[in-house]
């Protein structure tokens, strides 16, 4: 049964095979006609368009009806190649226009240099290196020479240490007689030589006075014996003389010609006269003289014209008129009492009497109490008056008048009456000064004439006259003590000045006290003393002063100055900024160091050599306090949004607008050049080229091409690729290209 079945399907297959091979050798047969039809159809489709230069919708459907022949579907694509001649334009890039604008810029961009001057602080703590006291009191002693006394000295009063009265008091009186004065015998001697013993001599016969109350010449003293010699007592005596001493009332005596004996004064022959007192005087207002060491009160009185039997001195009344004109201070004694008459008729009980009594007061002036006299009541009180105007009630019967009528109310005062002579008495003292008329010494010193030339100083001169300490240091207070006999000393000297506080150029006074006699003198100098704080050189090398206390207050160098300098902000190098713009005005902020060791972040303040109107990178100094840095900075154009687009560019150095580089890149420029390049217009561009205006139009020498592909193949390819995998589908390719003949 098997074997039948296998011949049966050998059977079978082998008509299968019959049925195939039939079938593919029409169907290939039928492929190759179709082939050649349409290669033909191309062909004639590719002439008419090379021949006309034109392709019509007519002409192309026509070609594609003609392909549809044979029922395949294929794919064509048509094909146009042609060249295209045009200038060439490009877009610049924003770097060749940007690039281009700096070339065109023709402004000046020149840098000008500039040097930096920056100073330290000052810092004020000088360091007084100067004189300074390197030696003491002991020290200059120790090498002091003492220098011998003058050879040539010739001692004078000046070499006695001891106090000498100075300018003998006197009074100069140029005498000349008048009635006053009067003239008498004031000594009588009688010379002669003794016949007995033989000597020579004189001897004394009476002396007179004037006495000045009485106004009359008194005896003193005579001899009531005989002329007889005084040595032997012998009677015979020769060549008698009689020597005279004149004296006057005045006081004054005179010896002219040096005999020992007052000469008589002529009338009409004035001298002047040298007197221990001054001339007398009537009425005497207090005087009072000063001479060298002496002084003179001479008592001013009004003379008393009698005593009453009571002692009570009474004066003449016209004296009031005196001490009216000179005022009672005037006078060391006055009278206590003044009486004042009024008279206002012929009877002798026709009048009042009124006492005043002067009263000092403690500022010096005087009042006059006022006490009822003869015919006034004994109750009747009267008020003081003052000087003023008891001179008036005194000079004025009007004023004494007006006086009584307003104060006496028990009587009726008449009118008319006359004030009449003045009774005065009693004494008032009046003066405080101890000692009257005479001279008196007032120095309190006796003369001493001992010599003391070798003690006595007649100049100091410090050895160190300006001189430099330290804080409570001592000072050096020797000086040299030139004496009066020009001998020289070196001696230690005294001062108050204390050396606690700083001082400069202060004057100060040395003194030397010295004993002569078991008197104390003194005699000074003066220098010129800076008193300085001490000092310390720090770590730096820099020395300052120290507090007056000893205290450091740190050194003031390194405080205030900077040892180094660098820029904190910004961190960039170089440092970027605008052009026309400082540094401070783009924030660049330095950090100073300062000696000491403290930073100081500075803003402001610092000094540059930038030149702001430069474009550019430059070296730029920056000074600070005396330091200074280079660094490098680069000024940028200025910057402007463009409005347009947007975009930020930068205008020139000098502030002017290049234009907008972004808005400019978008206009093409002609590069000189004519471009040559092929172009190819695919099926797409012609079909739609084609049907939109009717046509498609190609140019000589235009390269037009046909491209026809099978997209689909026959049942006997179909089977014979079946059989033989590796056999192709694609049994239709047709590409053909023609040249353009017209245009």
């Amino acid at each position: 049964m098997n074997k039948i079945w296998e011949i049966v399907t050998d059977i079978f297959i082998g008509i299968i095979i019959i049925f195939i091979s039939v079938m593919l050798y029409f169907g290939l047969k039928t492929e190759t006609v179709l082939r050649s039809f349409y290669n033909k159809n191309v062909d004639e489709f590719l002439d008419n368009v090379k021949r006309n230069g034109v392709i019509t919708i007519s002409d192309y459907e026509k070609f594609l009806s003609k392909m549809d022949i044979g029922g395949n579907i294929f794919d064509i694509n048509l094909e146009h190649r042609f060249k295209i001649l045009e200038p060439e334009y490009r877009f610049r890039t924003l770097e060749e226009i940007i690039d281009e604008q700096k070339r065109n810029y023709t402004g000046p961009n020149e840098y000008h240099y500039r040097e930096v001057i920056t100073e330290r602080p000052h810092v004020d703590d000088p360091i007084n290196d100067g004189n300074l006291n390197t030696e003491t009191n002991e020290s200059v002693l120790e090498k002091a020479i003492n220098g011998p006394a003058d050879p040539n000295h010739v001692h004078d009063e000046n070499c006695y240490s001891g106090h000498k009265h100075k300018d003998e008091p006197y009074f100069i009186h140029t005498h000349q007689h008048t009635y006053s004065c009067v003239e008498f015998v004031d000594l009588m001697y009688c010379d002669y030589r003794c016949l007995s013993c033989g000597i020579y001599n004189h001897r004394f016969l009476a002396s007179y006075y004037w006495d000045e109350e009485t106004r009359s010449v008194k005896l003193a003293m005579s001899w009531g014996g005989t002329a007889e010699c005084m040595a032997c007592g012998s009677r015979s005596l020769a060549d008698i003389q009689y020597k005279r001493g004149y004296g006057y009332s005045c006081g004054y005596t005179i010896d002219i010609n040096n005999d020992g004996y007052n000469d008589q004064v002529g009338r009409d022959v004035a001298y002047q006269y040298r007197k221990s007192f001054p001339p007398p005087r009537n009425v005497k207002t207090k005087q009072n003289y000063t001479s060298g060491c002496y002084f003179y009160h001479e008592k001013g009185y009004i003379p008393v014209s009698y005593t009453n039997y009571y002692g009570t001195p009474y004066f003449d009344g016209y004296y009031i008129y005196e001490l009216l004109t000179n005022g009672f201070n005037s006078y060391c004694t006055f009278p206590a009492t003044i009486e004042l008459y009024y008279r206002y008729g012929n009877d002798s009980t026709d009048y009042y009497t009124i006492e005043f009594r002067p009263d000092k007061q403690p500022d010096g002036s005087f009042i006059f109490r006022c006490y009822p006299g003869s015919n006034l009541s004994i109750y009747e009180t009267f008020p003081a008056v003052d000087f003023n105007r008891f001179k008036q009630i005194c000079t004025s019967s009007s004023e004494l008048y007006n006086y009584l009528k307003e104060n006496v109310k028990r009587k009726v005062i008449i009118s008319g009456g006359y004030r009449s002579e003045t009774k005065m008495y009693g004494v008032y003292q009046n003066c405080n000064e101890p000692v009257h008329d005479r001279w008196i010494n007032t120095c309190g010193f006796e003369e001493d004439k001992t010599v003391d030339c070798n003690h006595i100083i007649v100049s100091l001169t410090p050895t160190h006259e300006n001189q430099t300490v330290y804080v409570n240091d001592p000072l050096i207070t020797t000086a040299v003590a030139t004496y009066k006999d020009g001998s020289t000393k070196t001696v230690v000297c005294t001062t108050d000045f204390s050396t606690s506080s700083l001082v400069k150029d202060q004057d100060v006074t040395l003194i030397y006290n010295y004993t002569i006699d078991g008197k104390n003198y003194s005699i000074s100098c003066k220098i010129k003393v800076s008193v300085i704080p001490r000092n310390k050189t720090c770590s730096k090398g820099h020395t300052y002063n120290l507090n007056s206390d000893g205290t450091d207050p740190g050194c003031p160098y390194c405080k205030a100055w900077i040892e180094s300098l660098r820029v904190i902000r910004p961190e960039t190098s170089p440092i970027v900024i605008t052009i026309g713009t400082t540094l401070q005005d783009n924030g660049v902020v330095l950090l100073a160091t300062y000696m000491d060791g403290h930073t100081e972040e500075v803003t402001s303040g610092y000094t540059d050599n930038l030149d702001k109107n430069y474009l550019g990178t430059m070296q730029v100094t920056i000074g600070y306090k005396g330091a200074s840095i280079t660094v490098l900075v680069t000024t940028v154009c200025k910057k402007i949004v463009c409005d347009i687009c947007g975009y930020e560019y930068d205008l020139y150095p000098d502030g002017t607008n290049p234009g907008c580089p972004n808005c400019i890149r978008k206009i093409p420029v002609f590069t000189g050049n004519i471009m040559e390049y092929e172009h190819i217009n695919h099926s797409e561009e012609i079909l739609e080229t084609l049907y939109d205006r009717g046509e498609y139009i190609l140019n000589i020498d235009d390269i037009f091409t046909v491209t026809v592909k099978n997209k689909t193949s026959n049942i006997a390819r179909m089977l014979l690729r079946k059989i033989y995998p590796s056999l192709s589908e694609r049994w239709c390719l047709i590409n053909k290209s023609e040249y353009i003949l017209k245009r």
